[in-house]
């Protein structure tokens, strides 16, 4: 974090805020529910190779995230200039 701190300031910017994503947020909210619509695709798109490369990138993705998800986060940064003369 101090690093991103750092390239904020760089900027011109100060830090109001930050907030880290749990890992929660993505596997619950986002990759639970890619992994359950994949496999409803499943039978649809099984004699569609376009569908099924789309099918195996997002599952990819996801045996990604549960692989290598605890190496890294996403935060959110709320900024702002600084006041003149500041």
């Amino acid at each position: 974090m101090k690093a991103k701190t750092a390239q904020i300031r760089a900027a011109g910017y100060e830090e109001v805020r930050h907030h880290i994503l749990p890992r929660s947020a993505w596997m619950d909210a986002y990759y639970a529910p890619m992994k359950h619509r994949c496999d409803s695709l499943e039978a649809l798109w099984s004699d569609d190779p376009e569908g099924q490369a789309a099918l195996a990138s997002a599952r990819a993705e996801i045996a990604g995230f549960e692989r290598e998800g605890h190496t890294f986060s996403y935060a959110f940064f709320v900024m702002r200039r600084p006041p003149a003369g500041a």
